[in-house]
């Protein structure tokens, strides 16, 4: 009996040899033992580039799950679809230097984080966890902090249950960065307590904490509010 023929794809696929260097050789093996074999790294790296080189199709680009994705190729799609710019250190710490209110309350945090989300969820139907995460992810992949940890402040101790953290109520958010800068902190810090604290989120940002290279608050649903 014959072999089931291949898939269309697969059909499609041609025989390829060329040269490279004994390093990227060696790092091709390696990859290779993560993604399966050399083609498959190679077609990740193929894919990386056509993320960053805005080659994917419109249908192709309908289809990704932003928040399922590598922050690599999410910083790429971010500048891609919000048309971001890059600056220097210097230049943005120079730019925030007064803490400006104009960047800060005409934001488009809302617009990044829904977007995140392919559109599909209105931000005021996301869980706190789910709006923290959405800023943990595309601020690190905007590269402007080098880790963002998201604590629940939720005791289950005396609990039945344990509950899924993606439905905590109260958050401890620590911002991780490498400008040994105050202002740089501080004014991320305004800019976030501001869009966590007004409309449509009205959230409750608590016990600010601002050093050189990072910041935490506490951010919590206005429900749990001690009176």
């Amino acid at each position: 009996m014959d072999p089931k023929p291949k898939s269309l794809k697969q059909s499609q696929k041609i025989d390829f040899h060329t040269k490279i260097w004994p390093q990227d050789h060696q790092l091709l093996k390696k990859l290779s033992l993560k993604y399966g074999n050399i083609q498959n790294v190679i077609e990740e790296a193929i894919h990386l580039l056509k993320v960053r080189e805005s080659l994917l199709d419109e249908e192709i680009m309908q289809t990704i799950i932003k928040h399922e994705i590598d922050l690599y190729p999410l910083s790429h799609l971010m500048l891609q679809d919000f048309r971001m710019v890059s600056v220097g250190r210097r230049t943005f710490l120079s730019l925030i230097q007064n803490l400006p209110e104009t960047p800060i309350q005409e934001n488009n945090a809302l617009e990044l984080i829904e977007w995140f989300y392919n559109d599909v969820i209105p931000i005021k139907n996301l869980t706190l966890y789910q709006v923290l995460a959405a800023i943990r992810n595309l601020w690190i992949s905007g590269n402007y902090f080098t880790k963002i940890n998201i604590q629940s402040t939720e005791e289950d101790v005396n609990s039945s249950e344990t509950i899924d953290i993606q439905h905590h109520h109260s958050f401890k958010i620590v911002f991780y960065h490498d400008f040994n800068d105050q202002t740089y902190g501080e004014y991320w810090t305004k800019y976030f307590t501001y869009f966590l604290s007004e409309q449509p989120l009205n959230y409750h940002v608590s016990q600010i904490v601002i050093r050189p290279q990072s910041f935490y608050f506490v951010v919590e649903l206005q429900t749990l509010q001690k009176s």
